[in-house]
Order: C-alpha cells, then sequence, then structure tokens
C-alpha cells in the first residue's frame, strides 16, 4: 500500500512545478489579451485608461532600461500587431512566441505529457544552459544599445 502511494507521489511532485509555470503563462497570455495597445508608445487598460510608465530606471535616468517595452510588445503580439511589436521592443515577437510556446508545453506536462524536451546529442555543449542564458543576455544588451544609438523610445 505504501508503495503505491510513494508512486503516486512520484508521478505528481514532477508535475507541480509545471503546473506553476503553466498558469503564469497563462497569465501573462490573458493580461496581454485584457490589455488594448494604442500604437507602439502606450497600452490602454479598460476601465482604467492610458497605463503610466512604472520604470524606476527610466525614471531615475530618463532612458528607457533593456527590458523597456517588452509589455507593449506582448499585447500588440496578441492583438496581431506584430510592425508595432517590433517597434515597442525589437525582441519582444520572439521573447512573446517563446513564451507561448513554453506555455504550452508546460501545459502539456501539468495535464499528464510525458514527453520532455530533448536536446539532440550532437548540441549538448552549445546548447548548455549558462550558454544560453549569456546569449540571451547579450541579445537584450545589443537590442538596448541600438534602441538608444536610434532613439527609438
Amino acid at each position: 500500500m505504501e508503495a503505491a502511494a510513494t508512486t503516486a507521489g512520484r508521478r505528481t511532485a514532477g508535475r507541480t512545478p509545471c503546473v506553476w509555470r503553466a498558469l503564469a503563462g497563462w497569465c501573462i497570455v490573458a493580461v496581454a489579451l485584457v490589455l488594448r495597445p494604442l500604437g507602439w508608445r502606450a497600452l490602454d487598460a479598460p476601465g482604467i485608461g492610458v497605463l503610466p510608465d512604472t520604470s524606476p530606471f527610466h525614471h531615475l535616468t530618463g532612458l528607457p532600461g533593456p527590458t523597456c517595452g517588452l509589455t507593449r510588445s506582448f499585447v500588440n503580439m496578441a492583438h496581431g500587431h506584430l510592425s508595432d511589436a517590433f517597434l515597442a521592443h525589437f525582441l519582444g515577437p520572439a521573447v512573446f512566441i517563446a513564451a507561448v510556446g513554453l506555455t504550452g508545453y508546460y501545459t502539456y506536462r501539468a495535464l499528464g505529457g510525458r514527453r520532455r524536451l530533448a536536446v539532440p546529442a550532437r548540441y549538448p555543449r552549445a546548447l548548455s544552459g549558462s550558454r544560453v542564458v549569456w546569449a540571451v543576455v547579450a541579445l537584450f544588451l545589443a537590442s538596448w544599445a541600438a534602441k538608444l544609438y536610434w532613439g527609438v523610445y
């Protein structure tokens, strides 16, 4: 009897992080659908009006931060405005597509899907966790530098 309970516990314990990740992803997608884009510079919340800029970095320096514009980009992508999404943040559409894909994956896993994403054997070193993180950080910094250079904010 105890062995069956332990086995069942192992099966559900692995799903708990997937449930929380799926819920977080669905919350992000829902918020992106509820907000309305007003071009690429502003967002409108039903019943509230135009949302103010809340970035502490922007208020202190007058310059946008590396992630400024991602929310506007997500909302524009959720509403199908691809050009405005790119104008709000150059990496926003790619991050949105990755977020929606991961939300689908974690929903599948939370509902009992057993298959995990596997990295092909010939790519393990190139796709190691720390290298991917540093590559993403470098992309965000390069995008931020371009935004500052061209004054698109």
